[in-house]
């Protein structure tokens, strides 16, 4: 008759392991995205145009270094959500510059 189940109002939200939905975990970061491109005239090379975008460190793009190995394309890290959009922001204001 009385079964072990817990009621709806005691069992937790979501997945706990997954804390990106949370607003205070701070496992947010600031990425840099190239966002255009145009020809320099006097050089072969082209001029890009970046900008910082907040993400979670989850959805961070992954880069390859020199020697192979992999690691995430972060500039700030350990960041809550508000904290990384501020960051991009300031970052963004202060390249244009």
């Amino acid at each position: 008759m009385w079964s072990n189940k817990k009621p709806w109002w005691q069992k937790p939200k979501g997945d706990p392991r997954k804390a990106v939905d949370r607003e205070y975990a701070k496992n947010w970061c600031v990425i840099k995205v190239a966002v255009g491109y145009r020809h320099d005239v006097n050089s072969w090379s082209a001029v890009y145009t970046f900008e910082y975008k907040a993400v979670a460190k989850l959805n961070a793009p992954m880069m390859y270094d020199a020697e192979g190995k992999m690691h995430k394309a972060i500039e700030v890290d350990h960041l809550t959500k508000h904290e990384a959009h501020c960051v991009a922001k300031g970052l963004n204001f202060l390249d244009k510059e």
